[in-house]
């Protein structure tokens, strides 16, 4: 049983094909891209696995090609992913550069490049092995009957996305997460981090709230923003004995290492000054939203040490063109200027060494692919129960 995805989609039409055109033409007007950044940063509260967007039918249709731990791909997905998988930078001895993947973009365009990166984080041994336990993780899921744990001491602490508190019905506060660990068997809590705190604030705060639960064993799970505040926790207090009981992190959808969608925004007086009045008039804290920019100079973009104990297991979306939500196509389109990208962050910054890195082919940052969401949901975490017993 393949559960990582069921692809679908077809190959660009040349409808497609004008259609991507018109929004790269609109996209280079910065009223527009103010606009794109706003509603993607804060009305659509940084990454959801539970929304449902209708872009997604018109691109996609059954296919039924089976190849890299995936089933429903179509023909020309399965050539472009084994060309890619031919690329020198796809080899897993090669660190993965978001200069090296933006250089390949600007040569091969940002599909080849998606795909050249799917297969370098999949490809490994170490990614190959979890895919293959997943399998048959999923294998052993029957619902109604899962394999519940005897330690009721085993928590899933659910790290939010910014904005949570105004965005649960599109996910923001990893509810299908949580309600897949109660499911079995986890005791599961929202980790009430300030839904407009800085990364600065919020790392403090998660390091001030395991040092409360320490009598649990604790998996933490993570989306978008939420990334960003766990690395900082573990920057500040992950060698002071905080994060002793922490034995495994689940991050799906990091915001790893800021976004450019930030930058771009920033980098510009006049769309910061309308930015500003905007937060102002939101009641948001504009120095907490660039906390998530990107700066190769700050703490949040350099590697973190990550305790030994701790495994962490990180899901990177990783779309082409025709698995990009409506959601998020313009801002992907923006972002594809910097390399491959999930719609609001870069992959390579999405990757973490030492982890296990899994990529999802064919689904952007906000998840909404539905068909195996879910399904790997459970054995991802059922691998974390088996691990801790």
């Amino acid at each position: 049983m393949c559960i990582i995805l069921r692809a679908g989609g077809r190959p660009p039409t040349p409808s497609d094909n004008a259609h991507h055109s018109l929004i790269w033409k609109r996209a280079q007007s910065y009223p527009l891209k103010i606009s794109v950044i706003l509603s993607v940063m804060l009305l659509s509260a940084c990454s959801s696995l539970t929304v449902e967007d209708e872009i997604v039918a018109p691109r996609r249709r059954d296919c039924t090609g089976t190849a890299f731990f995936m089933e429903s791909l179509c023909e020309d997905e399965i050539a472009l992913l084994g060309e890619a998988a031919k690329d020198r930078l796809a080899a897993g001895d090669i660190p993965v550069n978001q200069e090296a993947f933006q250089r390949l973009t600007k040569a091969r365009g940002v599909e080849y490049a998606t795909a050249v990166i799917f297969q370098r984080i999949n490809g490994t041994a170490q990614t190959q092995n979890y895919l293959k336990k997943l399998n048959d993780a999923a294998a052993r899921i029957r619902p109604g009957t899962f394999p519940r744990t005897a330690n009721k001491k085993l928590m899933l602490a659910m790290v939010p996305g910014m904005y949570y508190n105004s965005n649960a019905s599109i996910g923001g506060d990893g509810a299908e997460i949580r309600a897949s660990a109660r499911d079995l068997g986890f005791t599961d809590v929202l980790v009430n981090v300030n839904p407009d705190g800085s990364v600065e604030e919020n790392g403090r705060f998660l390091c001030d709230w395991l040092s409360n639960y320490k009598e649990y064993t604790i998996v933490l799970a993570s989306i978008s923003k939420g990334a960003s505040d766990i690395k900082r926790g573990l920057q500040l207090c992950g060698e002071k004995g905080n994060f002793d009981s922490v034995r495994g992190w689940l991050n799906i959808g990091g915001i790893n290492r800021g976004s450019y969608l930030i930058n771009e925004m920033d980098n510009y007086w006049w769309y910061r000054w309308r930015a500003k009045y905007f937060f102002r008039r939101e009641g948001y804290s504009y120095d907490s939203f660039l906390s998530v920019r990107v700066d190769k100079t700050s703490l949040l973009y350099e590697d973190v040490n990550i305790p030994k104990k701790i495994t962490v297991v990180n899901i990177i979306a990783t779309p082409t063109w025709r698995h990009v939500t409506r959601r998020a196509e313009e801002a992907y389109t923006i972002l594809s200027d910097y390399g491959p990208n999930d719609g609001l962050t870069l992959l390579a910054d999405s990757f973490i060494p030492d982890a296990v890195n899994v990529a999802m082919w064919g689904t952007d940052h906000y998840f909404s692919v539905p068909e195996r969401r879910r399904l790997m949901l459970y054995a991802v975490l059922l691998d974390f129960m088996e691990r801790l017993r």
